[in-house]
């Protein structure tokens, strides 16, 4: 058992900006008071003169911010709370008042809380998740875990644990272990026809029975890295405190296993729908079953999170399998310490490791009920892999490359790591969470080119080339174009098209310049116009 340590609860305020031009802040329902807004006016005078007028549009009371007893500053004393019928529309209500004269702003009255720090019990030594500087660690050497919280503690992504079991009555993973609903449990019979009887919360391939239980720690501990309850008030929590762990043992008491039950185990996750998978193990030379295997996983769309070994050695010209495989789904995971070194065990390859993340004395569940810290880049996969896992929780319609981009997009600058990981960086929670909730980049709009002004005799003809137009974002979908004097050079043929055929009048009178101008429009709508010249000769 872990030994119970003083903790002292952390906490942060959390500071609210609007930046627009709408006077009108957006409503979010479930993050306000029902029948509350803020308004702030113009002056005092607006606000004072307001109060009869926003009765008239359905506010029941108005009353001053206060600040203190009474508001002390300018610009409290032009604030206004006002209260209404919870039942009315929120955003209605706020068009209404931001019609009002001398309004400047309108808010919802926004629910705040204490940053998203768990009142676990020994959080304050989980390091990787949340670096003050305990135990002399360097701040903020950490996944930014809280701050991500604050956006979005967990959800229900299921993650298959390819370990040594898992103790399922662990007080702090009981709630979060995988139950197969296509079997009922203990009847002796494979409901659900997928080859292994009674399965209900994965298998043991080392036994070939029903019971994946931990009898060596290492796999309990990465559950708990990955899916440890939170806010329960007892020891750790995970990266994505609701993900549903998938128990599957093809790792002895003793820590080895064969490639053949592995390669069952990561067949078995795909069948049942796993989203991501956590391989904290590597060792033996490549193996085209385990290839193919991951071959499977990745036409599955599943994220498969691999440690990068800890021998110290560059994977890149040692390759360490399952690390090495060049999978497109695989992220492979270097360890770093609390003072964001990579840690002295740790593999690394340029080419080859994606990317750090926490993995030298990490505090983490084992069975028993007990806690305990270990190290190795089996510590540090967990903590990508529960990334991974809140990351389809914010947005399930992700795949698997919008998940790996997300996640090595966002990392941490980190000097240990450069030049010896794919990233040069250490995984940021947050960032990755931010990542995947930006807006799209606004769109860019076309280049036309009309090309070089020419002269033309009488009655003589020539084509037009537009096809050096371009769009920086997006590809070219109509091209218009239209001569300022139609009577004296005309667009023949190919006006909505990149190369049309004009011809000028023969009745045109030399010297006579005609401005031909080119139109173009992007796949996203936006246009561009360019001009030539045109010379009667």
């Amino acid at each position: 058992m872990h030994k119970t340590s003083r903790t002292k609860l952390l906490v942060a305020a959390m500071a609210m900006s609007w930046l627009g031009t709408s006077p009108v802040q957006a409503a979010d329902a479930s993050q306000h008071v029902p029948g509350r807004i803020l308004v702030k006016f113009k002056s005092e005078q607006d606000a004072n003169a307001a109060h009869a007028a926003a009765r008239d549009v359905g506010v029941n009371q108005v009353r001053k911010l206060r600040a203190g007893a009474e508001a002390r500053t300018a610009i409290a004393k032009r604030w206004r709370v006002m209260d209404f019928a919870g039942e009315e529309n929120l955003s209605r209500m706020m068009d209404r008042i931001a019609r009002l004269p001398g309004v400047e702003w309108v808010e919802p009255d926004y629910i705040v809380r204490l940053s998203a720090v768990p009142n676990d019990t020994y959080f304050n030594e989980l390091w990787g998740m949340h670096n003050t500087g305990q135990s002399g660690g360097t701040v903020d050497a950490d996944i930014d875990a809280p701050e991500a919280w604050d956006t979005l503690t967990g959800g229900l992504v299921l993650v298959a644990v390819v370990d040594t079991g898992v103790d399922h009555n662990h007080p702090d993973l009981a709630a979060n272990i995988w139950s197969n609903s296509g079997e009922i449990a203990g009847n002796g019979i494979d409901d659900d026809g997928n080859g292994y009887v009674d399965d209900t919360r994965g298998w043991d391939f080392v036994s070939d029975d029903n019971d994946p239980f931990d009898d060596n720690d290492h796999g309990t501990h990465v559950s708990g890295t990955i899916a440890a309850a939170g806010d329960n008030g007892l020891g750790v929590v995970g990266v994505n405190r609701h993900a549903v762990i998938m128990p599957l043992k093809f790792l002895s008491a003793a820590g080895s296993g064969s490639t053949s039950d592995a390669v069952e185990a990561i067949y078995y996750a795909i069948e049942k729908g796993a989203r991501v998978m956590n391989h904290s193990w590597g060792g033996g030379g490549f193996s085209q079953s385990l290839s193919d295997a991951f071959t499977a996983s990745q036409n599955a769309g599943v994220v498969m999170v691999v440690a990068a070994g800890n021998e110290n050695r560059n994977n890149d010209s040692l390759p360490s399998y399952p690390s090495s495989l060049t999978h497109s789904n695989i992220i492979s995971v270097a360890a770093t310490t609390r003072t964001d070194a990579r840690a002295s065990f740790s593999n690394y390859g340029l080419t080859s490791v994606d990317l750090g993340a926490p993995g030298d004395a990490i505090l983490s569940t084992v069975p028993g009920s007990g806690y305990a810290s270990f190290s190795g880049t089996s510590m540090a996969a967990p903590h990508v892999a529960g990334a991974a896992s809140l990351l389809i929780a914010a947005d399930p319609s992700l795949n698997q490359a919008q998940i790996k981009d997300a996640i090595l997009d966002s990392v941490d600058a980190n000097a240990a790591l450069a030049g010896k990981t794919v990233t040069g960086g250490r995984l940021n929670l947050n960032a990755a969470l931010a990542a995947i909730q930006a807006p799209p980049p606004n769109n860019l709009p076309p280049t036309a080119n009309a090309g070089a002004d020419i002269s033309l005799a009488k009655g003589a003809t020539a084509v037009l080339n537009g096809s050096s137009s371009t769009d920086s974002d997006g590809v070219i979908v109509s091209y218009s174009w239209v001569s300022g004097r139609n009577n004296v050079v005309r667009v023949m043929s190919g006006a909505t098209t990149a190369m049309p055929t004009i011809k000028v009048s023969p009745r045109a009178r030399s010297g006579t310049i005609v401005t031909v101008t080119l139109t173009v429009t992007d796949d996203d709508g936006a246009t561009a116009s360019d001009e030539l010249k045109v010379t009667v000769q």
